[in-house]
């Protein structure tokens, strides 16, 4: 049990309630929650749920009644009110909220993650910019970049045509699937101008999406796929800074959902994978690095598929260190992006450095999948197949056209 610095068990206090929906009342039942006794939770865990059994109503009058002095709260709630008024574009709170509730789609008048794409169109905060305009002009530059997101969501042209897989028989499968690196590139260059344009119009907190933690966490994994040269998000953020500031287009047509282009696959060899070929890439390995295991060196291992690779410092989960983040970004930022960010580098460089730094530490048992990527990346970079690469390109390197593909040059 979860004590506080007297010793004391501590509970905590949720604000669930089984009328939310049918989904949210199965939950809660099979937790065993209660709005009358502590209840405890897999863990151990002390909970209590004091609105478990309230309706909507219920909810709004006791707002209601904290707004008129008649119980000692925190707050009077009147910023939550506007908020739900201005959302339902009524300026009746309750009034609004019963008009979202008779919506059955998602993103009625609710609060919840600015960037959220369950719906086409966001009529909250389209309402918020409508009714209380000089309240809400930072939301503006958000929402420009969040329609962007869930209007080109079917525009294959944005994909990236390069499987995440190389099969038993070294064939890499050809269609769309994750954003490309191009795409990545510009959703990047995007959000640092809506978060900039949201920070000058005096939001009443500051939009952080994006900071120098996700910055590296970004240069990273794109390191690590091989998408981009080495530091080049360190690189695009500089660019953004030094004015090369570019917003997210509006999509006047977005395309309708359609079937996922299969293009066929390329044969790439299965060397990159074996441990009896001297063409195996180093992947998560570094001779210089290795060199000083018995004094300040990480040691080797061998994971479980029998590949070898640096024995480093695991995390619980994936994370960057928020001061050794600022300090690299400060004084070796720009030495690296000299050093390294050429075409010519080993594209994984940087996610190498990042590790060696300890800038960014893996999640436990995380090594071995970081290696095998790793060496992947290497072994497209050697054929010419990492970075960005259009899907005309990749129909004409196919080794093996699909099916569909094959009917048209018959």
């Amino acid at each position: 049990m979860q004590t506080d610095l007297g010793g004391q068990p501590l509970v905590t206090v949720i604000g669930t309630r089984s009328s939310e929906s049918k989904v949210r009342e199965i939950s809660t039942g099979r937790r065993g929650e209660s709005a009358h006794q502590i209840w405890y939770g897999i863990s151990g865990e002390a909970f209590l749920s004091p609105v478990l059994d309230w309706d909507t109503s219920d909810v709004w009058m006791y707002l209601g009644e904290c707004a008129a002095g008649e119980h000692l709260a925190y707050s009077d709630f009147a910023a939550l009110m506007e908020f739900y008024a201005d959302a339902g574009a009524s300026s009746c709170v309750v009034v609004a909220d019963l008009k979202a509730g008779s919506n059955a789609g998602a993103c009625g008048a609710r609060s919840g993650c600015w960037v959220c794409g369950a719906v086409k169109d966001d009529h909250s905060v389209q309402n918020m910019i409508a009714t209380n305009p000089e309240r809400y002009p930072y939301l503006v530059p958000l929402m420009e970049f969040r329609d962007y997101l869930v209007n080109t969501q079917w525009d294959w042209s944005l994909r990236n045509f390069i499987g995440r897989t190389i099969n038993k028989e070294g064939s890499i499968a050809v269609k769309a699937d994750q954003y490309s690196p191009k795409m990545c590139e510009n959703l990047l260059r995007y959000l640092l101008a809506a978060q900039d344009k949201a920070n000058s119009l005096n939001p009443p907190s500051r939009v952080n999406a994006l900071g120098i933690r996700e910055l590296i966490a970004i240069d990273f994994y794109w390191s690590l796929r091989a998408w981009h040269p080495p530091f080049h998000a360190l690189w695009v953020y500089l660019d953004h800074c030094a004015g090369n500031v570019v917003h997210a287009p509006k999509v006047d047509s977005p395309l309708r959902p359609s079937e996922v282009p299969n293009l066929g696959s390329i044969l790439v060899g299965t060397d990159w994978d074996d441990n009896q070929s001297p063409l195996m890439p180093s992947g998560l390995r570094h001779p210089l690095w290795e060199m000083h295991s018995e004094s300040c060196g990480p040691s080797l291992r061998v994971g479980a598929n029998g590949k070898t690779f640096l024995s480093l410092a695991e995390s619980p989960e994936f994370d960057v260190d928020e001061e050794g983040a600022y300090l690299f970004f400060e004084f070796e930022a720009q030495r690296m992006i000299d050093l390294h960010h050429h075409a010519t580098a080993d594209w994984t460089s940087a996610a190498s450095i990042y590790l060696q730094y300890g800038t960014v530490s893996l999640a436990k048992g995380q090594s071995s999948a970081v290696d095998d990527m790793m060496r992947r990346s290497q072994w497209l970079q050697r054929h010419d197949l990492h970075g960005h690469r259009s899907a005309d390109e990749m129909l004409r390197r196919c080794s093996v056209l699909s099916a569909s593909q094959s009917d048209l040059f018959a």
